[in-house]
């Protein structure tokens, strides 16, 4: 097993420690906007882009490129509003929320838009949404929701397919692909409420605890994987993308949540975008070449959320080689 060796436990650290990770130091004094970006999660923008791309992709219709990227604004605005919601309605210490005009600005923009490209039926998906963004915060404030949140999570992703598919309807099933979004959604999810178990009041490893909850985001991701369709009989790398993932979260012990959750981001999105890639054909490939780096640079923001397990990207360097150069010394 991977895991820190000879480090003190974050508890056990002083609060005038450099390298103290409590939510009093991650103080933000305005809303700038780069701040209220940040407060969007700019990490997991394509993975919720990719998303309702792959909806809108599935039934193999030829789509123009206005309308893909219509999809995208769409996806964007509803992701926005679902964080700047959840920002408003559980006030973190050391985050400061939009006003609660600006965290539904976005979501109303996303429901005239999806009118417009799809009609009633994107209008009703987006009407869900709305509902799911405006419960999920309270998973962190009351107990009855507090274990539900990430199977709320992974609600909103499938909706976000089911949204793209409303923009180009065809008869392909699609019940397992919705499945499986949930599922493995949920799975990432219950890693970042292991990483935040420190600081979380309600959610479900404060009530199993972080190991039990690891092994229930591992048994989901495997029903993910066995859930998830190939595209085409050709792509099966979204399959072993995830395993990879599987794998990640087996080896690496609950101490290591903050970079599992990373990793489970970043492999999530590529997942995605090979998905993307067979449904589109050949011509999609030019995605990566554009889209993979585009990930490798919003995923830096990951580190300067505020919030209780965060580290800064130096301290999360310098921890990792220390970590490192135990185990080669053991």
């Amino acid at each position: 097993m991977i895991g820190p060796a000879e480090e003190p436990p974050l508890d056990a650290r002083p609060r005038s420690s450099p390298t103290d990770y409590s939510l009093e130091h991650c103080t933000v004094t305005r809303r700038t906007p780069t701040e209220l970006l940040l407060l969007t999660r700019p990490y997991s923008w394509l993975d919720m882009v990719l998303t309702a791309l792959i909806g809108m992709a599935w039934n193999g219709h030829p789509t123009a490129p206005g309308r893909q990227v219509s999809t995208a604004a769409v996806a964007l605005l509803a992701w926005f509003s679902l964080n700047w919601i959840s920002e408003y309605t559980q006030r973190d210490p050391g985050r400061e929320p939009p006003s609660r005009l600006l965290s539904t600005l976005p979501l109303l923009g996303a429901a005239g838009w999806s009118f417009f490209l799809g009609g009633g039926r994107a209008l009703a998906l987006i009407g869900i949404y709305a509902v799911l963004a405006f419960a999920y915060p309270w998973k962190a404030r009351t107990r009855a929701m507090g274990p539900f949140g990430p199977v709320i999570r992974g609600a909103q992703t499938a909706l976000l397919f089911l949204l793209g598919e409303s923009f180009a309807p065809g008869g392909r099933p699609s019940g397992r692909m919705v499945l499986a979004l949930v599922i493995i959604q949920a799975s990432r999810s219950l890693i970042a409420d292991v990483r935040d178990s420190r600081t979380d009041k309600y959610e479900l490893p404060k009530i199993i605890g972080d190991r039990w909850a690891k092994a229930v985001s591992i048994a989901l991701l495997i029903l993910g994987i066995a859930a998830l369709p190939a595209p085409n009989p050709a792509s099966g790398a979204a399959h072993v993308i995830f395993i990879f993932m599987l794998v990640i979260l087996i080896i690496f012990t609950v101490e290591w949540a903050y970079e599992a959750h990373l990793a489970f981001i970043f492999l999530t999105t590529f997942a995605k975008l090979a998905i993307f890639t067979a449904l589109i054909g050949e011509s999609g490939h030019i995605n990566w070449i554009i889209l993979a780096p585009a990930q490798l640079v919003l995923g830096i923001s990951y580190w300067y959320i505020p919030r209780g397990s965060n580290k800064t990207f130096r301290e999360h360097m310098v921890r990792a080689i220390r970590i490192v150069s135990n185990d080669a010394r053991n």
